[in-house]
């Protein structure tokens, strides 16, 4: 026991000793030796096929001053659709098209202004999920609060290789007439692996390393009388297939949402640094396969 208390003393004094002499070894850096600013174009879009394709066009300026970043429109932008080059309108700031991508085509976008370097970014539409069952088990179990609630389930093949995934539950609401997301006791092995990150919107992502290859299912236990005295439509369930540039984007944006909120900050917090696929510049092209099954 007197050696455990010597040694956690020991301990204390020399990270005491570290911290102090790390603290005054720093010093002021000049302007001459920070490195110069170079201003660089920024796109970002989020193309699925249950919405038309929009883009949006920055720079990096707006990182270093207050507010949000400040859309650009006096660019020359070169947007592809399978080789095929598509026409976009500049509207609110952003350019769009009526296209709707389908699942497995490939776009391609390449922004052009004077005085900045060209940047270009391309992303593939994921394919549409095998085999694809849902709906609900009237009584199928219990919810978060011990009562009896129905189980709300979805299940599909997965292909062989590395696929992503982003789920969400909803039950609806008929008097509010919307779907809203409902919690539910998290069981599943994928769910509830470190890789899976719940994100803000309420989804889970998460990738198919658990279950490569092989059939699975997902099910909530969501409180019967959330909808027990609906007339119609009781729950929905949407299974987004994403690209691998969708998944690092929105894990690296939600460990940064961590470390600001101070989950994962303090003196060994490690820098989080956005996921960004676009050549010359910064921004992300990312891309899903929106699939919503609507249940009664």
């Amino acid at each position: 026991m007197r050696y455990m208390i010597t040694y956690r003393s020991a301990l204390a004094f020399l990270l005491v000793l570290v911290f102090s002499s790390s603290c005054e070894q720093l010093s002021e850096l000049s302007e001459a030796d920070l490195p110069e600013f170079v201003d660089q174009l920024v796109v970002n879009a989020d193309l699925d096929n249950t919405n038309n394709v929009s883009l949006e066009v920055s720079t990096t300026t707006w990182a270093y001053e207050a507010g949000t970043p400040e859309v650009i429109g006096d660019v020359t932008l070169v947007f592809t659709q399978e080789g095929i080059e598509i026409p976009l309108t500049l509207n609110s700031g952003r350019f769009s098209s009526p296209v709707k991508p389908k699942s497995g085509e490939v776009f391609t976008v390449a922004v052009f202004k004077d005085n900045y370097r060209t940047i270009s970014a391309n992303c593939r539409i994921p394919e549409q999920v095998l085999n694809k069952t849902s709906g609900y088990v009237s009584g199928g179990g219990t919810d978060l609060q011990g009562r009896v609630g129905d189980e709300v389930f979805i299940e599909f093949d997965d292909p062989s290789g590395e696929d992503f995934y982003e789920i969400k539950f909803f039950y609806y609401s008929e008097l509010a007439n919307e779907f809203i997301l409902f919690d539910f006791e998290v069981d599943d092995l994928t769910l509830r692996s470190p890789n899976t990150l719940k994100l803000n919107n309420g989804g889970f992502l998460f990738s198919d390393e658990l279950f490569d290859g092989s059939r699975k299912r997902f099910s909530a236990i969501a409180t019967a009388a959330l909808t027990s005295a609906n007339s119609d439509i009781k729950y929905l369930v949407q299974l987004k297939k994403v690209s691998k540039d969708y998944w690092k984007y929105w894990r690296t944006l939600q460990q940064f949402r961590d470390q600001q909120e101070g989950n994962g900050s303090g003196p060994f917090g490690n820098a989080v640094i956005l996921h960004s696929n676009v050549s010359g510049g910064l921004g992300v092209m990312m891309s899903s396969y929106v699939e919503s099954d609507t249940i009664r």
